[in-house]
């Protein structure tokens, strides 16, 4: 398995603790610096939700490639939208919202 390294923060930057990580059907929850570390993760493909009250929630599901693999580790950054932020949806945006 892989070592995956997790890192969850606000468009501000700020580290969100306690945020819910499923990772391939598991429950987790970052630290309180927002970091959440596991060791032998396996399979082909990793399966991510990330979860934060107040904020929109981040799915993707990456494919483990050889180089994962090689190297032993990965490192993912995920940063999370607060709901009902215009920002969060900019295809939303348009003359209307301007005046």
């Amino acid at each position: 398995g892989i070592l995956v390294e997790l890192e969850v923060e606000n468009v501000k930057g700020h580290n969100l603790a306690g945020a819910t990580v499923t990772l391939n059907g598991k429950v987790y929850r970052t630290n309180a610096s927002g970091y959440l570390t596991l060791a032998d993760v396996r399979g082909d493909e990793i399966r991510m939700k990330v979860e934060a009250e107040g904020y929109l929630p981040f799915e993707k599901v990456y494919a483990v490639s050889d180089i994962y693999r090689y190297v032993g580790e990965t490192y993912m950054n995920v940063v999370l939208m607060p709901k009902g932020n215009v920002c969060s949806s900019p295809h939303l945006r348009s003359s209307y919202f301007d005046g």
